[in-house]
């Protein structure tokens, strides 16, 4: 085989880093191959001269690595070593780690006539080398021909080549070269394809199989009974890391002349970094379903078995420092998983073998997995996911029970979701999963486990992805009960040895001064946490739950109404937002702080409510950074016009005339001007300086301007809202707990409403009212649920979950529908045809105001 030949200015590198004192430095050197102890080697020349030789990793230990983990292993010997310096006490400085190779490579020699820096030889060690020979000044000396120990493991190898071999080095040096060009311009990053370069070029591994001459084999196997090439072909391209790493690259850029390629060589590569040619590889992988082969399935899947044991060598070996021995373990990971036949549970046993090789990788590799995650395609990251899914639903439907394969697999599930979180491949929604989000897993028990981690290591709780809204409100209802259930029995305690007190928050209220009496009775309660009753003063009746819904809705509509001036709103985006002000005095802080308890409050007791708020308020209390997209949302006027700003191509300050100071209007009505930055009236807005304009500006309509206000409805949020299942929520599904979902199934409705007052599901009536419903559209059926229980949202659950009434409201007779919205309650004339009930209903839902109360 051919020597690996270095410059003087890499030799001198590799030559401190080997002398270095620090093991953790020296590993930087040794990531791959590395021995415990210093070892002595004395080699005996024809003429009877002997060199001893001592480093730190040793010669025999290095070499009993196992032959399938391929590669070159490199040492360099200065030439202290060959003419027996006694000035150089450590003489073989390092097995050279592949990794770094280009790096020291394409560094220029700062002295290369300074013949005592150069090495006088360069050795490459090649575990199946019989015999190895050096020469130096024509000078030829034999090193011990190879033994093996009893496990056939090679004990010695050494060839060592003279650097006058000036051809042999620049042919060894242009393969190489070519080599590294190829896998670069393929999408490699410089380190991964200097590497398999050098393994290459001498020959320690070999170039996978062509992809078209593969393809062509699977497609022509049943005509030309050709299995057998099929299965080697497979099996060459699967089960080597080597030789799949190279597989499915990308197709060839443009490529450069290597002069050029020099002077860019530290530049990074455009290609992504862990590209894949997907399409290939499904192109593959359809060929090998399409075949339907029993025995060329079981060859994939065995080579992918092979590969897997290989990389678990591959992991032990290589230092966890190493980034790029992340990323040559991520992209067979993400080859891997494209595979179909992952999807049956007849291969779930290498499933398992994978999640184990996933979960015991370093730290920094699987930051090198989850970037890969995130540079690839929606398609193979939806299937990515689907996989793991499939595997995690059949467990638990199968086991019953939470096992290592369905903790392992949902830690790698956490590692997609940490991609996607990142480069928003996918809608967070593939993340939940249908097993643990159905009705017969037992949440409580999950719960139970996740409030106990000295006593269990898992829990689906620290993966609050995989749950849907629906399980995380379930969630707080636990968590709100339990506390509800400790403030219950302590006031029972209290009652007996102290004095009584009330075990319920208990609010009594005029309906002509709502806000004033809930901001008096709540300002300075202790019992928020009770759990709640309303009553309504001068009024009979036991509150249910229907008085409570009652009161929310008068009192959301109260704080809400613009003659208060605390909300503005939007008839563009139909969302209310904070009015501005730098401070404000105490009443209009007290009520601000009252809608953040009463949202609270309604969380607390199960209640949806009935307005919007843009999504980024909902972002900002679970502590999210804001962004410009929010501000489409809030303001997409504005945001519109400072998208402008950043792509005129004219003169910015001319046309535009901005300066870093922006006009706002208070909750008085006040328009006041206010400085972004310091002096900022008198900085004009530049093409230089316009993003950072934008970028404060966002800031201060976001923040700034309403910080006061959010601040004191904040902290009436968290008087209730403190706890650790709240956390568990995106600020969509957050939105959705107390707005309640915008889908709106109404055939769940229908399968589950209940029939009253001489009403059946059988019903002339009914059968015409649900007639008339399902031809609805969305805009008409959101009137009819707004008309019916005063909010054109469902439940967190679902429409499935709303207790909804149909009643029969007396004969038929030209009355319109009238409803109790505080019931869900429908009441419903016996009306004599399905003309007749749709123009009444239509009339009843599009005249409906306020709340449609009753």
């Amino acid at each position: 085989m051919q020597p690996l030949v270095f410059s003087a200015a890499a030799m001198a590198e590799l030559s401190e880093l080997a002398q270095s004192p620090d093991e953790k430095e020296r590993r930087v050197a040794l990531p791959w191959y590395e021995t415990p102890r210093a070892v002595s080697h004395r080699c005996t020349a024809e003429d009877g001269s002997q060199t001893s030789i001592r480093s730190a990793p040793s010669i025999r230990e290095t070499l009993r690595v196992p032959r399938h983990l391929g590669g070159v292993n490199v040492v360099i010997v200065s030439s202290s070593v060959m003419q027996n310096a006694p000035a150089a006490p450590n003489r073989v400085e390092t097995f050279l780690d592949p990794w770094k190779l280009h790096e020291m490579c394409s560094k220029e020699d700062p002295n290369p006539n300074d013949q005592s820096r150069s090495p006088a030889a360069a050795v490459a060690m090649e575990v199946d080398s019989p015999i190895g020979s050096w020469s130096e000044d024509g000078a030829t000396t034999s090193l011990p021909e190879s033994k093996r120990d009893g496990d056939g493991h090679v004990q010695s190898t050494v060839e060592v080549m003279n650097s006058s071999s000036q051809a042999a080095k620049e042919e060894f040096r242009k393969t190489v070269y070519r080599h590294f060009q190829d896998l670069q311009s393929r999408g490699l990053v410089p380190n991964e394809a200097a590497a398999l370069a050098f393994k290459l070029a001498s020959g320690a591994v070999e170039e996978p199989p062509d992809l078209t001459s593969l393809l062509d084999c699977l497609s022509k196997v049943k005509l030309t009974d050709g299995m057998g090439d099929a299965v080697h072909l497979i099996d060459a391209t699967f089960s080597s890391l080597d030789a799949l790493h190279m597989s499915f690259l990308p197709k060839h850029t443009i490529q450069k002349s290597e002069e050029e390629s020099s002077k860019k060589c530290a530049e990074k590569v455009s290609a992504p970094a862990l590209g894949v040619d997907f399409v290939s590889l499904r192109a593959l992988y359809e060929a090998v379903l399409t075949l339907e082969s029993q025995e060329v399935v079981d060859a994939l899947m065995l080579s992918i078995d092979k590969l897997l044991a290989e990389m678990h060598l591959a992991i032990d070996a290589l230092s966890s420092s190493s980034a790029a021995g992340g990323t040559r373990i991520a992209r067979p990971i993400l080859i891997i998983l494209q595979n179909p036949l992952l999807m049956e549970p007849e291969h779930h046993r290498l499933l398992h073998k994978i999640w184990r090789l996933i979960t015991s990788l370093p730290s920094p590799w699987q930051e090198s997995l989850i970037r890969a995650f995130a540079s690839s395609g929606r398609m193979e990251f939806e299937h990515m996911v689907a996989v793991i899914q499939q595997f995690v639903t059949i467990h638990l439907y199968e086991a019953l029970q939470i096992d290592e394969a369905v903790e392992m697999a949902t830690r790698v599930l956490a590692l997609l979701d940490n991609a996607n979180e990142r480069s928003r491949i996918a809608k967070y929604t593939i993340f939940y999963n249908d097993a643990v989000n159905n009705d017969e897993f037992n949440i409580k028990e999950d719960f139970r486990r996740f409030k106990h981690p000295e006593r269990y290591n898992f829990s689906f709780c620290k993966y609050p992805f995989i749950y849907d809204p629906s399980s995380k409100s379930r969630l707080l209802q636990m968590e709100s009960e339990e506390t509800m259930n400790e403030e219950f029995e302590g006031a029972i305690l209290q009652s007996i040895f102290v004095e009584a007190t009330c075990p319920y928050l208990v609010l009594t209220v005029r309906r002509s001064h709502l806000i004033q009496d809930t901001l008096e009775q709540i300002q300075d309660s202790t019992d928020l946490k009770k759990k709640l009753k309303v009553k309504f003063l001068g009024e009979e009746g036991v509150d249910e739950g229907g008085v409570q819904k009652e009161f929310f809705q008068l009192i959301v509509r109260d704080i809400f109404d613009p003659k208060y001036g605390m909300f503005t709103y939007d008839e563009q985006t139909r969302l209310y937002w904070f009015s501005s002000g730098d401070s404000m005095d105490l009443l209009f802080m007290e009520e601000y702080e009252l809608i953040g308890v009463i949202i609270g409050l309604a969380i607390y007791n199960g209640h949806i409510l009935e307005f919007r708020f843009p999504n980024v308020i909902y972002k900002k209390l679970m502590g999210k950074p804001v962004t410009f997209e929010d501000l489409v949302e809030v303001a997409p006027d504005l945001a519109r016009g400072l998208s402008q700003l950043l792509s005129f191509e004219g003169d910015v300050e001319s046309v535009f005339c901005r300066s870093f100071q922006v006009s706002v209007r208070d909750v008085f009505g006040t328009i006041k001007t206010v400085d972004l930055k310091e002096d900022g009236g008198n900085v004009m807005v530049t093409k230089e300086n316009r993003q950072e304009y934008v970028d404060m500006y966002t800031k201060y309509y976001l923040e700034k301007s309403i910080e006061w206000p959010f601040q004191a409805f904040m902290k009436g949020f968290k008087r209730l809202c403190g706890g650790r299942v709240l956390q568990f929520f995106r600020p969509e599904e957050l939105e959705q707990l107390i707005c309640g979902s915008p889908y709106l199934d109404f055939e769940a409705l229908e399968r589950g409403t209940i029939y009253d007052y001489g009403y059946s599901k059988d019903s002339q009536v009914i059968r015409d009212f649900w007639q008339v419903v399902h031809s609805f559209s969305d805009e008409q059926k959101k009137r009819l649920l707004f008309f019916a229980t005063g909010s054109d949202r469902a439940p967190i659950k679902g429409l499935a979950n709303l207790p909804f009434v149909i009643s029969r409201n007396g004969p038929d007779s030209d009355r319109l529908p009238t409803a109790h919205t505080c019931f869900n309650h429908l009441l419903l004339p016996e009306y004599c045809s399905a003309d007749k009930l749709k123009e009444r209903l239509l009339m009843a839902i599009n005249d409906a105001e306020g709340f449609g109360l009753m």
